[in-house]
């Protein structure tokens, strides 16, 4: 999956996350959402690990999903390759069940891996949900648009 946005976005699922799916006559569907200029919108809520620093979504939210034969399944690995941005970066996903059910970013099952360029900075995460790179430079308000990003 390559996307035609700035910053540059391009997402790979191996064959091998997908092979276990592919049966004789399985319907995989795989869904992909790439959404801008969220960095705004999204609440700073950070998993243990990524407290006490300020960061912000200055890049994109990719969401994938992937269903075969009406099931929707959760693991597989997805490989992602954002542009390097100024600044630390952590690989990070909206876990759906942080903070009591509001929510938050967590770095749980995702790596930030070395690419072969200086300006890509590739993010390796073992599940499907939303994804995006946090960058330490300032708090992120809050704010309702978190109820659309939770209801894809």
């Amino acid at each position: 999956m390559s996307f035609s946005a700035w910053p540059l976005l391009q997402a790979r699922i191996p064959w091998y996350s997908l092979a276990p799916l592919v049966h004789n006559g399985t319907n995989v569907s795989i869904t992909s959402l790439v959404l801008q200029k969220l960095d705004h919108h999204l609440p700073s809520s950070y998993t243990q690990g990524l407290w006490n620093t300020p960061y912000t979504t200055p890049g994109l939210v990719l969401v994938v999903s992937i269903t075969a034969d009406g099931q929707t399944f959760t693991q597989a690995e997805l490989i992602m390759d954002f542009e390097h941005m100024n600044g630390t970066l952590h690989c990070v996903f909206w876990d759906y069940s942080l903070f009591q059910g509001q929510g938050g970013w967590s770095d749980k099952g995702c790596q930030v891996h070395a690419a072969n360029t200086s300006t890509i900075i590739q993010c390796v995460c073992q599940h499907l949900t939303a994804f995006s790179i946090l960058m330490s430079q300032h708090t992120v308000p809050e704010n309702p648009i978190l109820d659309l990003l939770s209801q894809l």
